[in-house]
């Protein structure tokens, strides 16, 4: 593993985890793990045991810190989805320089909205799974915030167990622009695995079935009967199934290929 950086169209420098197999194969994929909502690359250590078996499987991985978290660049309370989309672009461009091989992109929760929002706009990104991924942001954050949004403040202070965050009135106007249904739809025709829990405590499992029923084919789908929005009880099916498609993308590839 390597402890690497890049930059942000921004400036803002970004940090990240990069796990490397000795000789890189361009005819396996590439992957990136992008963090939730108020989450970090390590993901308490599931991103890093992630990355590490996906190593093994001579896959290059790359974890990042988006700007404002962890190790990287930033103040949280500034973060954007669009100032996200910019911080994946980036780190699309650092793993295209280390590999030619197609990039996937994995997105956790507000990771894999953001995942699905810049896939719609980069044709660089070859595939893209999303766990747990707000596909209604306005239900998602807008509503949940609506007795601070209608105040007066620009700074909004949000409780987070003993401790609180802070927030800006932009992060709320930014979703505002984002028809994440739409940008779904515009996956295709690169392969998307929807993986969502029928009991998800934050994101309603509700959204990833519509999130599902958006997108275009090839798109594939892992609803996990009782998984949580971490899938505590269930995460070790969640990774098992989502290397086997990350696997099963290189045949599919190579497939289309032949047809062409």
């Amino acid at each position: 593993m390597e402890i690497i950086s890049f930059s942000s169209r921004d400036g803002c420098i970004l940090t990240g985890e990069l796990h490397c197999p000795k000789r890189i194969n361009d005819r396996n994929p590439a992957l990136i793990i992008c963090h939730g909502f108020r989450g970090n690359m390590t993901g308490s250590g599931r991103a890093v045991h992630l990355a590490e078996r996906f190593c093994t499987l001579n896959i290059p991985t790359l974890r990042f810190d988006f700007s404002g978290t962890g190790e990287s660049e930033g103040d949280f309370a500034d973060i954007t989805l669009s100032k996200y989309i910019e911080n994946l672009s980036a780190a699309v461009d650092f793993v295209s320089s280390v590999t030619k091989g197609k990039i996937v992109v994995l997105g956790r929760s507000f990771g894999g909205t953001t995942a699905i929002c810049h896939a719609a706009l980069d044709i660089r990104v070859g595939a893209v799974c999303t766990w747990a991924a707000p596909s209604d942001l306005t239900e998602t954050f807008i509503e949940r915030a609506r007795d601070l949004l209608d105040g007066p403040e620009d700074v909004f202070t949000i409780p987070e167990g003993d401790d609180f965050y802070l927030l800006k009135r932009g992060f709320f106007n930014d979703l505002a622009r984002y028809d994440v249904l739409g940008a779904a739809s515009r996956v295709s025709p690169r392969p998307l695995l929807i993986v969502h829990g029928t009991s998800d405590e934050t994101v309603p499992f509700i959204q990833g079935v519509r999130l599902y029923e958006a997108a275009r084919k090839p798109k594939s789908r892992l609803f996990v009967k009782e998984g949580d929005h971490r899938f505590n009880a269930h995460y070790n099916l969640v990774e098992q199934e989502t290397v086997r498609w990350v696997e099963n993308l290189t045949h599919y590839w190579k497939g289309r290929a032949n047809v062409v």
